[in-house]
């Protein structure tokens, strides 16, 4: 979906995204006719959650992931504590401890064994 350069935005307006106000848009791409609606927190701008339709053990199903903390790494904010829920069902909890970006890679990890 994010390589197509036909994608279509439409303001869906104010929502709740567990129990908290958003902005909702709804983004689709009309060669796939997938769709997701995003949610961001008009506040701070930043992504509140997203739902699509997706599987996650077992059966498609609507998927929502709700984006409760972010960590702030060299100016760039990443989610570290999400919420995935599918057809309204907990499924998944992430946490995430440490993000690093553009680290230095030795170059030994890429000689053939």
């Amino acid at each position: 979906m994010a390589n197509s350069p036909k994608l279509n935005v439409q303001a869906l307006g104010a929502s709740k995204l567990e129990g908290k106000d958003v902005e909702g848009l709804l983004i689709t791409d009309p060669d796939t006719k997938m769709e997701v609606k995003l949610f961001v927190d008009p506040a701070t701008g930043l992504v509140s959650g997203r739902s699509y339709v997706g599987a996650m053990m077992g059966a498609p199903g609507e998927l929502q992931e709700t984006y409760l903390e972010y960590k702030d790494v060299n100016g760039i904010k990443f989610p570290s504590h999400a919420v995935v829920s599918q057809n309204g069902s907990k499924r998944a909890e992430i946490k995430v401890n440490d993000v690093a970006i553009n680290t230095e890679i030795a170059d030994s990890l890429f000689a053939k064994p």
